[in-house]
């Protein structure tokens, strides 16, 4: 079964809460490897910035991901802000080409974040 979608949270953590950070995001990964739909999941340090965490999703259908956004367990990242563990979130979501019709297009969308 072909990735259809992806998704991507980038969490930009607040300065000394590394550990804390990691710990609730690998919670929150593994609650969210359990998804319907959901190819895998996975979190990996940003190679620029040792502060930020990038989580991404594959998913076999769009319908899957939309799916997704709605779930309450994501408010968790909302959480990491509020308890000052991060300072901001850059979501994003790409449609993946139907390889069969190679157009050179994509679609993506976004939105970011940031607590103040």
């Amino acid at each position: 079964m072909p990735i259809t979608a992806i998704n991507t949270v980038a969490i930009h953590g607040t300065q000394g809460q590394s550990a804390p950070l990691l710990a609730r995001l690998e919670k929150l990964l593994v609650a969210l490897q359990h998804n319907s739909g959901c190819a895998t999941y996975g979190l990996t340090r940003s190679h620029g910035d040792d502060n930020t965490w990038i989580m991404t999703g594959y998913w076999y259908s769009a319908a899957s991901l939309a799916e997704h956004l709605a779930m309450p367990c994501l408010g968790e990242l909302f959480e990491l802000t509020a308890e000052r563990l991060a300072t901001g979130l850059r979501f994003a979501t790409y449609q993946v080409a139907d390889t069969a019709h190679l157009s050179g297009e994509s679609k993506s969308g976004g939105s970011e974040f940031i607590r103040e």
